[in-house]
């Protein structure tokens, strides 16, 4: 048994807290927000504390059968390009929607009833 170490806290219950599972390409991802003071943590450190509705980075755990793991940002989620910064609203990993072998969606409410879609691919 591995350990994927992820630490945050919900304060102000916005709900952009937990994790969304799927698999693709025959390997298991684990998304969710983190701080991005963890993007290279050794392997007995313990993550920095994320805190809802501070942003931060959609971060994945890519694990293969065979049990390797490897960590990646995925996306800035203050820097989308058709949000103004800090404009990302009602985030929750709910809202990440996986759409076949090689690819999800994740949408972002822009407010005034406007939502964003990014796809994104894996290779």
């Amino acid at each position: 048994m591995k350990v994927l170490p992820k630490r945050q806290k919900d304060a102000s219950g916005q709900g952009d807290m937990g994790f969304k599972y799927f698999t693709q390409n025959n390997n298991h991802y684990f998304l969710f927000l983190d701080n991005i003071k963890n993007l290279e943590l050794d392997e007995n450190e313990r993550p920095k504390l994320h805190r809802d509705g501070a942003g931060g980075y959609l971060t994945a755990y890519k694990v293969t059968d065979d049990g390797t793991v490897s960590k990646f940002s995925v996306l800035n989620v203050d820097a989308v390009p058709e949000l103004k910064k800090g404009a990302v609203y009602q985030f929750t990993v709910k809202r990440i929607l996986n759409l076949s072998d090689n690819e999800f969606v994740v949408e972002f409410y822009k407010k005034n009833k406007e939502d964003v879609l990014i796809k994104f691919k894996i290779n």
